[in-house]
Parts: structure tokens; sequence; C-alpha cells
């Protein structure tokens, strides 16, 4: 897949980002069944500041909740969801992280 959404926080803040899975992707029928996530610095492979505090999903619907980050840093988010008809969706969305 191709990267989703560009997102913007700030180092301090805790915030959830959704994935919706519908129409031809996930036809009616199936549903989630598991969903990850990883992160990567793309301005600094060895920043791992950015926390991963959960990934959680529902039948249509992945979420990840993302805390902290090094301000004036890039990272790329990759969800992997499996739905139980065994489709893998690899969807990928960017967060900079800056302090206002």
């Amino acid at each position: 897949m191709t990267i989703l959404a560009k997102q913007r926080k700030q180092p301090g803040e805790t915030l959830d980002y959704d994935i919706a899975y519908s129409g031809s992707d996930l036809p009616s029928g199936d549903t989630i069944v598991s969903a990850s996530a990883t992160r990567v610095c793309l301005t600094d492979p060895t920043d791992t500041a950015l926390d991963i505090m959960s990934v959680t999903f529902t039948a249509k619907r992945s979420k990840v909740w993302l805390a902290d980050g090094t301000s004036g840093k890039r990272y790329k988010v990759t969800v992997v969801a499996t739905s139980a008809a065994g489709r893998v969706f690899e969807d990928e969305f960017t967060i900079d992280v800056r302090e206002d």
C-alpha cells in the first residue's frame, strides 16, 4: 500500500490514528482478526523515541496509539492487519514530530 496520510504531533502528545477497511478491500462477511504496528524514524534510523502504546482492532478498523517522539524527526508507522479470510493489509502513514 501507499502512504495513507501525513500526520503531525507534538512530543508530549498521546494520540490515536485509525485505519478503516471497507469496500472491495474487505468484502461483506470478512472481518479483521489481528493487527500490529511497527515504526521507523526516517530522518534518523537509530531514533526509537516514538512509542507505539497499543494497537487495537474491530471488525472493520485498526487503531494505533502513539506517544512521545523526538521533535524535528519524521517517523513511518506501518500497520499490518489480517482478516478472517486470510487477507493481509499493510498500510503506512508518516508522523512529523514538532514542538510548537
